[in-house]
């Protein structure tokens, strides 16, 4: 009998929980299992910001003492107004053994959650939220390798998800290119070096991790700007986008950031970090991966984005990279999706990101599952 339970965020169930992927996915397949250090630190709420101002649950599907899949569950909420949410909550670090029964269960038992906390719909997954990365189910590009950022999942995902009432919100796109033998990329660098020229007024810069902390309060303003339309995105406080920058780029290659000016005033960035995911694999680290690039809406018909693109590429370049991923393209962007054309660059990938509407049918005893404690599990090493 399958059962679902809700687990604590440390101990022996805490651990099946994190070591659940590495079950799911062989040695031949492009995954490969992210350090579990990761999964701890954005999940422990001492250490990440983020969780003053949202809370989670976890939750496990059990055969027996087997453990079949996880998930969570995520609800955000104004800072310092606890008990006060928004009423989109959302799902996460989904995974789960092929078998409908634990996958309804485990996205009932999140979405039961949801409805008890006062959130009207369920969207996700986002691991754990959709504000920086690792969001949406991989739909498209399943023999592209895993990419830092970037989540990746077998194929009959989305189908569980479907089969249980998810529906698509957006798809977002990622494409790949290469800075080598590609000539038009090296057209459109001459191009975009000629139109930055006549425009000295646009610098661009490297973050300065020697002003960490004003750095972060420029990303944190130019994000929550730019993404003020975005139907998910939620402004955080300095503190989490501290916390999150350092866990796109380790602090020694928080470099890799840049920032356009426009007559001193910071109006752009482009996040940018080594895809540390071939490192996995025991290979040197060959590519870089764009995480978020964003202008000022008010710049958003002056010429801020060229340099700042142009200034990007010749990184990459000067760093010796192969090429460069960049992730999480909104389909409704167009204005990005032609500048990345106008490089060369290829799509590879399409994530899509579910939504559904919470109402009181969601109800566990329908699919005919109970939450239950979790079976009594050992520690890894543990007899």
């Amino acid at each position: 009998m399958i059962q679902i339970a809700s687990i604590p965020a440390e101990g022996p169930a805490f651990e099946a929980f994190l070591d659940f992927p590495e079950t799911i996915y062989d040695r031949n397949s492009p995954w490969r299992a992210r350090p579990s250090v990761r999964t701890r630190q954005l999940l422990d709420q001492a250490r990440n910001p983020y969780w003053r101002q949202a809370e989670y649950a976890l939750f496990m599907a059990w055969e027996g003492v087997r453990p079949i899949g996880r998930i969570s569950a995520v609800r955000r909420f104004p800072a310092g107004q606890r008990g006060v949410g928004e009423t989109d909550g959302f799902f996460g670090f989904f995974e789960c053994i092929p078998d409908l029964a634990a996958a309804r269960g485990l996205l009932q038992a999140a979405a039961n959650w949801l409805l008890e906390r006062g959130c009207t719909r369920m969207l996700g997954p986002c691991q754990p939220t959709p504000d920086y990365d690792s969001y949406g189910l991989l739909i498209e590009g399943f023999d592209q390798l895993q990419v830092s950022g970037e989540s990746f999942n077998p194929e009959y995902y989305p189908g569980l998800c479907e089969q249980f009432g998810l529906r698509k919100e957006r798809d977002f796109i990622s494409v790949m290119n290469r800075v080598d033998g590609n000539p038009i990329y090296d057209r459109a660098m001459a191009q975009m070096g000629r139109y930055g020229a006549r425009h000295s007024a646009a610098r661009v810069r490297d973050f300065d991790v020697t002003r960490f902390d004003e750095e972060v309060e420029v990303v944190r303003h130019i994000l929550t700007q730019a993404f003020a339309d975005r139907p998910l995105y939620a402004e955080l406080d300095g503190a989490t986008h501290g916390f999150l920058l350092q866990s796109i780029a380790r602090r020694e290659d928080l470099h890799c950031f840049s920032i356009v000016e426009i007559d001193g005033r910071p109006v752009g960035l482009n996040l940018t970090a080594p895809n540390y995911d071939e490192e996995l694999r025991g290979r040197p680290i060959q590519w870089i991966r764009s995480n978020e690039f964003a202008v000022l809406p008010e710049y958003h018909r002056t010429h801020a984005a060229v340099p700042l693109y142009h200034y990007s590429w010749l990184k990459v370049q000067r760093g010796g990279y192969a090429g460069a991923s960049i992730g999480y393209l909104s389909e409704h962007s167009d204005s990005m999706s032609r500048m990345t054309e106008k490089v060369g660059s290829v799509r590879v990938k399409c994530h899509r990101l579910y939504q559904m509407p919470l109402n009181v049918s969601t109800d566990p005893i329908s699919i005919g599952l109970k939450s239950a404690p979790p079976p009594d599990v050992c520690a890894p090493g543990e007899p």
